[in-house]
């Protein structure tokens, strides 16, 4: 338990973890509020990736590998969520390796936008646009620069796979994750809200 609050503090500070144990409390309840700063990019050249402080491998992730993530302590429901994306064909896994131990693992979605939270109906991207998704560092090696790193490796992929534009969705208490695209050259381009309660999306 101790562990988890203080990733989440990392992770968001004090203010805004307090921010989001108050929003977790609401959404327990049956009321759910959350605001997303959309931001995009356009891929023009590809990025030389800033080296992490340890070596990591890189390595595109499939339905057969996928269970490494339990290294990250994901649960066996939330592996079972994994596969299904990567079953469908429209979403990339991308995982970054220290010692052969998966350290960081980070998405792409090639089809559909969306996020962290159940908005509905899917909406879905324009043939030239990826999405930037769901990206998770271990503990033990954060602040190690593997974020900056695998960030830029994604948006090469991108390029790789014929996209000139990229977008990624993030909770506007999240400012590290904000100043951290900000830094590759995404921009604030707009924001969304969004209102949930007892089941019913506003």
């Amino acid at each position: 338990m101790y562990n988890k609050i203080k990733i989440t503090i990392d992770q968001y500070g004090y203010k805004n973890f307090f921010i989001r144990v108050f929003k977790s409390f609401l959404k327990r309840i049956g009321f759910t509020f959350e605001k997303f700063f959309i931001l995009r990019i356009n891929l023009d050249k590809k990025i030389v990736p800033p080296k992490p402080k340890i070596d990591i491998d890189v390595k595109e992730l499939d339905s057969n590998n996928i269970d490494s993530a339990i290294d990250l302590g994901f649960s066996n429901n939330k592996l079972n969520l994994l596969k299904k994306r990567l079953d469908s064909n429209t979403y990339i896994a991308l995982g970054a390796f220290h010692n052969e131990k998966l350290i960081y693992l980070c998405w792409l979605s090639l089809k559909f936008f969306e996020s962290s939270v159940d908005m509905g109906d899917k909406i879905t991207l324009g043939s030239d646009t990826g999405l930037l998704l769901d990206a998770f560092t271990h503990p033990d090696y954060r602040s190690l620069g593997i974020h900056s790193y695998m960030n830029a490796i994604r948006l090469n992929k991108l390029i790789d796979l014929n996209k000139n534009k990229a977008i990624v969705l993030v909770l506007a208490e999240n400012t590290h994750a904000i100043k951290s695209q900000i830094k590759v050259g995404f921009e604030i381009t707009g924001t969304i809200r969004f209102i949930k309660i007892f089941g019913k999306i506003f």
